[in-house]
């Protein structure tokens, strides 16, 4: 994926966390060089939270790579006649009128083929699609540019996340279809691969914020204490269990039906899940969704694949955050292979 010795910077500015990895590779060994996590306590705390990580970390005047996601972001895959590459570029603003439920000059529009649907006529092909808001790349990009650091590329986080995991070495050597399950606070990320394809992407609109809302009105607990028993339940497993419950089955409920949507269209089987992003740090739930959709499942560990170069307290912080690192690794290798 990278040529010679290269460092790349990602940078995840979430809803409840900003996250930030520099991931350098040498050959075939990859490393995380640098690493920064700061909560970010309210929607007007964003600008702040950003500023003083950027600084914290030395990042002043650094390219990065960024992502963007949200209601505005409208990935859709659709069945076009086949035509070649610079045919499709040019069709592609006529035909996402039909697709998207904005206007096409309120947009930025990228398309790419995608091979190995099983639901195409002879003649046709199926096509990613995505449109995202222009206001909402121009807001991120101010918002970057503001606290000092130069994006260079704007990814959506579902594509992000399926770099991500082309980077780690566990899915070099994973065979068959993987979905990737990056559970956020506000939203879950799903992006199913085939080896080093990603063939479809999907936002859920369930996230850990719901399962921490469950907990603090079921077991009567702050915010804090939240975070602690969600990682560590103790002898209140049974009732973390409960209280979560119903979150899980719902977020177990719309991940099947995007495993049963993929597997109907492409006419191939999901082999495994792989959870990651701070939802999946919640003990129990990759039990309880892999009893959900029978498919095995597991957290993924960003750690795998990487060697460490940070300082005792840097590296400490990134082995606790290691799942919600994902996006960010993701967005790092994407600026690394441009």
């Amino acid at each position: 994926m990278f040529g010679r010795r290269k460092a790349a910077i990602g940078l995840d500015v979430g809803t409840h966390a900003i996250k930030m990895v520099e991931v350098t590779v040498s050959g075939s060994s990859a490393a995380i060089t640098n690493a920064g996590y700061r909560e970010v306590p309210g929607e007007e705390a964003r600008a702040e939270a950003l500023r003083q990580l950027v600084l914290d970390k030395g990042l002043r005047g650094t390219d990065v790579v960024s992502s963007v996601a949200g209601r505005s972001v409208i990935v859709r895959y659709v069945n076009l006649r086949k035509m070649d590459a610079s045919e499709l570029q040019n069709a592609i603003r006529f035909e996402a009128d039909k697709y998207i439920p904005f206007s096409i000059d309120e947009v930025v529009l990228d398309c790419q083929p995608v091979e190995g649907a099983e639901s195409v006529g002879p003649d046709e092909m199926k096509v990613l699609l995505v449109a995202v808001k222009r206001r909402l790349i121009e807001d991120h990009v101010t918002l970057l540019r503001s606290c000092g650091v130069n994006p260079v590329i704007i990814d959506v986080d579902g594509f992000a996340l399926g770099n991500a995991h082309l980077l780690a070495t566990d899915m070099k050597g994973r065979q068959g279809v993987s979905a990737l399950v990056d559970i956020g606070a506000s939203k879950t990320n799903i992006n199913v691969m085939e080896n080093d394809r990603s063939l479809f992407t999907r936002e859920v609109y369930v996230g850990g914020a719901d399962f921490s809302a469950e907990i603090s009105r079921r077991l009567a607990v702050n915010p804090f204490e939240v975070e602690q028993v969600k990682g560590d339940p103790g002898d209140r497993q049974e009732e973390v269990r409960e209280a979560v419950q119903g979150v899980a089955d719902d977020l177990g409920n719309e991940i099947r039906l995007s495993l049963d949507f993929f597997e109907n269209e492409f006419d191939r089987a999901v082999d495994a899940v792989i959870l990651s992003g701070g939802g999946s740090r919640l003990a129990g739930l990759a039990q309880s969704l892999e009893g959900n959709f029978n498919k095995p499942t597991e957290v993924c560990d960003p750690m795998s694949a990487f060697s460490l170069r940070l300082s005792q307290g840097g590296a400490q912080t990134f082995q606790e955050k290691a799942p919600q690192m994902i996006v960010a690794i993701g967005l790092a290798a994407r600026l690394g292979r441009n």
